[in-house]
């Protein structure tokens, strides 16, 4: 991180504290900090980190593509087929609701607008559908990973209750 300040003789203040502060990359109160996913594809993970790059950085037109470009991936990594983007997001209604699937269409026609209109988003409205994609990245990977991590650590450990107590070990002889 950068911070750049300055003063000149046409400042009224000479006051250091009060002086301009510039920061790169630009900080804003509003910054998406990006979730942490531990079983993603490598391929959607750099869709993810370049999309929420461009987030914070308004670049809205690329922020939206990022977001339809993530839900294509997901869609191609889970082997739904079809002919477009639509029939395979269709093709995710067995496996999340019927709100989800219309949402993400609505993040298709989001992605769509951006490159064939050059129409570019409110950020409250990718900050939004950012926030949809995350939820679907951790449906997909990563709490199936965590609850598989959860199951063998329960697992192991239930294993050790059942192994006999050593009677060597414990309380001390009488």
């Amino acid at each position: 991180v950068l911070s750049e300040r300055y003063w000149n003789s046409q400042m009224i203040d000479d006051d250091a504290a009060y002086t301009p502060r510039t920061f790169y990359p630009q900080r804003t109160a509003k910054q998406h900090t990006p979730k942490v996913f531990h079983a993603i594809p490598k391929e959607i993970a750099v869709a993810y980190k370049e999309t929420t790059e461009a987030l914070n950085n308004n670049s809205r037109l690329l922020a939206a593509q990022g977001l339809r470009m993530i839900i294509e991936g997901v869609c191609k990594n889970k082997g739904i087929s079809g002919k477009n983007l639509e029939s395979r997001i269709d093709g995710l209604k067995g496996l999340v609701s019927e709100n989800i699937v219309n949402s993400l269409h609505s993040l298709r026609f989001l992605g769509n607008d951006a490159t064939h209109d050059l129409d570019p988003p409110p950020a409250e409205e990718l900050a939004v559908g950012t926030k949809i994609c995350e939820d679907i990245l951790n449906l997909f990977y990563d709490l199936d990973y965590q609850a598989g991590r959860f199951a063998t650590t329960h697992k192991q450990r239930r294993e050790l209750k059942k192994q006999p107590k050593d009677p060597s070990c414990g309380s001390a002889p009488s």
